[in-house]
């Protein structure tokens, strides 16, 4: 326990997850941007709006 009564956790992780895990969110945010990004695109727009 620490002074202020909060129970402490002994998890230390290394700087390189840290790294690792804001690069795996990045390509996965970017993963799901881009997929139904390229998907529209490939659609004629006038046939989208008659739709």
């Amino acid at each position: 326990m620490k002074a202020n009564g909060a129970p402490s956790i002994p998890i230390d992780p290394a700087q390189g997850e840290y790294v690792r895990a804001i690069l795996l969110a990045m390509a996965a945010s970017a993963f799901a941007a881009v997929v139904p990004a390229w998907s529209a695109s490939r659609i004629d727009p006038l046939e989208a709006i008659q739709s």
